[in-house]
C-alpha cells in the first residue's frame, strides 16, 4: 500500500504546494490534500486554537483537523524565512501541527 501524506490547503500551501508535492511524489507518495476552505474549517480551527493565535493559524488548524485519520504522515513545514534577512511570523514557526490527538505521524521539514 502506497504511503499518504496529508498537506493541509493553508498558509504557505498556495506558493509551495507544487513543490512539495513533486518532493512526496518522487519518494513515491501520494498526496492528500485538505478540501478548500470552509465555514466548517474556520471553526473547527477556532475550537482547536488559542485565543491569541490569528485567523490564518486557525483555519491552518481546521484543515490539520479535516486530515487527521486520513493520512499516514501529516505535513506541517516548519518555514523560518522566506527572504533573505526577514523572517516568517513566530506563530508560524510553533506550529506543533497535532492541536488535537494525532493519529497520523508528523512530517516537518527544517
Amino acid at each position: 500500500m502506497q504511503t499518504t501524506v496529508g498537506i493541509p490547503q493553508g498558509l504557505l500551501y498556495y506558493r509551495y504546494f507544487p513543490m512539495w508535492r513533486a518532493f512526496f511524489e518522487t519518494l513515491g507518495a501520494r498526496c492528500v490534500v485538505s478540501s478548500p476552505t470552509t465555514k466548517a474549517t474556520v471553526r473547527r480551527g477556532t475550537e482547536l486554537g488559542e485565543n491569541e493565535l490569528c485567523l490564518p493559524v486557525k483555519v491552518f488548524f481546521g484543515h490539520v483537523a479535516a486530515l487527521d485519520g486520513r493520512v499516514d504522515y501529516l505535513f506541517v513545514p516548519r518555514v523560518v524565512s522566506v527572504e533573505k534577512r526577514e523572517l516568517t511570523c513566530p506563530k508560524l514557526l510553533g506550529l506543533p501541527g497535532e492541536p488535537f490527538g494525532r493519529r497520523a505521524h508528523l512530517c516537518r521539514f527544517v
